[in-house]
């Protein structure tokens, strides 16, 4: 008699809302667990708060997260004509060959609203970066969490993650997974992980994924020989298959994208601009992307705020750590557009194991805000001899090579610094685990608000505590 195939509960489910606009939301539902049969048919039921169940049906046409994968399954589905502003509770039903219909996972998000409202009721934009599952002990769902729960601190309606969701190349992985199966293994059982303890962030709010080197390998797409962690990488077909299912993976789970822009009404616009899906030898971007990119920046009639994978702020950098001024030709145009914009710019992004708020003026003397958010959990154990960092307290520039008057970003905040203690997990001293949130509210004008929020809180039953910031409040126009 053939054994019941077995039921999965709701932590190998994954009910990720990926994107929102103010009258439609993308969700991402799948399972990355080892699972033995095909979902099947199910339905997703969703309600605004305060209102009645709504239900759409979930089709079996499910879908491999990477070729070839024939135990992880996931499908989008779109949810359309919701109210701006409100916020959605959503719960997911699947059909089991044996078993009856079985709640398989739960999220809630917020659509956008059609313009910021008030100090009581901000638009908010949470930035992080750089998440090493190993030593978290869900400290950053935790907070989140709380953020997002308590009426009184500013809850995310949108989180950027901005690069290094999931560390791929750390580890012995890449040096024991033999052959296609291996690589695939290896890569689906990491966004496992990680996207487990990430759950409670991704299933609340709509959050954008944006890549940077570690969901491929460190500084890709180049590779050098000083990695111990790589020496596979330079051998046989070993390098493409591990690229062809990375990639795979960003796009089909991660839901990356090469440029995404949004509109809070005329009030504010939003542009993520992804550094490493188009790199190669000697760019950053795919012509087209920068291109539109720049338009994005020139044809700005509002302020806006840009979020990138690495900062603008940071030289060239040497063997195994290239930075964006690398990539001369195409940084600079960046920048140029950036030094010549008409109106004022947030420039948010991650990558620096570093966290830090900054400020400078244009050509046009208007506002650069610069906030660099890094790391939500920091890489530990040998790794973390060359991974850890604290932040620079003197100015920094923009651009960073080969200009005869930058920009001089002067520091208004950095996130404190946490110090290695003897036979612990970190062999440094480290910034703090963290992310930021940039408030937006309305009031003769647009102001913004940036607070930092430590994510190692040691009492696990009070809200989180922002960093005890000042002077980070911006008149915006």
């Amino acid at each position: 008699m053939n054994a019941k195939p077995p039921l999965r509960t709701n932590r190998d489910w994954l009910t990720v809302v990926s994107d929102v606009s103010d009258t439609c939301a993308t969700l991402w539902l799948g399972t990355l667990s080892n699972t033995s049969f095909n979902p099947g048919p199910g339905r997703f039921r969703f309600r605004a708060e305060g209102q009645p169940w709504q239900e759409i049906p979930v089709y079996p046409e499910w879908t491999p997260p990477v070729s070839k994968s024939e135990d992880r399954y996931y499908q989008t589905i779109q949810l359309d004509q919701l109210q701006p502003g409100t916020r959605y509770y959503g719960e997911l039903f699947l059909d089991h060959p044996v078993h009856t219909l079985q709640q398989c996972g739960q999220c809630e998000f917020k659509t956008l609203p059609e313009r910021i409202g008030g100090a009581d009721d901000p638009f908010t934009l949470m930035v992080g970066s750089c998440y090493h599952q190993r030593g978290d002990d869900n400290q950053v769902a935790r907070t989140f969490q709380a953020l997002w729960n308590d009426p009184d601190l500013p809850n995310p309606d949108l989180t950027v993650l901005a690069g290094d969701q999931v560390y791929l190349d750390v580890g012995w992985g890449p040096l024991l997974a033999w052959g296609e199966p291996g690589i695939r293994r290896h890569i689906l059982e990491c966004y496992e992980r990680h996207w487990r303890s990430l759950h409670p962030v991704l299933s609340r709010g709509a959050t954008w994924m944006m890549s940077d080197d570690h969901e491929l390998w460190n500084d890709y797409p180049d590779l050098s020989w000083t990695n111990p962690q790589l020496l596979r990488f330079h051998f046989g077909q070993f390098k493409s298959r591990w690229e062809k299912t990375a990639l795979e993976a960003i796009e089909r789970i991660q839901s990356g994208r090469d440029i995404r822009t949004r509109d809070i009404g005329s009030d504010l616009s939003i542009m993520a601009l992804d550094a490493r899906l188009g790199r190669s030898r000697d760019r950053l971007f795919r012509d087209s992307v920068l291109e539109q990119a720049l338009d994005w920046i020139r044809n700005l009639t509002r302020p806006g705020v840009i979020v990138l994978t690495q900062p603008l702020t940071e030289p060239p950098g040497g063997l195994n750590n290239r930075k964006m001024a690398n990539y001369a030709e195409q940084y600079q145009a960046l920048c140029q557009a950036i030094l010549d914009a008409e109106h004022d710019l947030v420039i948010a992004s991650g990558d620096a194991h570093y966290g830090r708020v900054a400020q400078a003026r244009n050509r046009k003397g208007r506002q650069l805000i610069q906030v660099i958010a890094s790391p939500l959990s920091n890489v530990n154990g040998p790794a973390s001899f060359v991974a850890l960092k604290t932040a620079p307290d003197h100015p920094i520039h923009m651009p960073a090579l080969g200009d005869d008057h930058p920009v001089r970003f002067e520091p208004v905040q950095i996130v404190p610094t946490e110090r290695r203690r003897f036979l612990q997990r970190y062999w440094k001293d480290r910034t703090r685990e963290h992310f930021q949130t940039l408030s937006f509210h309305r009031d003769n004008g647009l102001h913004l608000t940036v607070q930092g929020w430590p994510v190692r809180n040691p009492d696990r039953n009070t809200s989180p505590q922002s960093f005890n910031w000042t002077n980070t409040h911006w008149k915006l126009s």
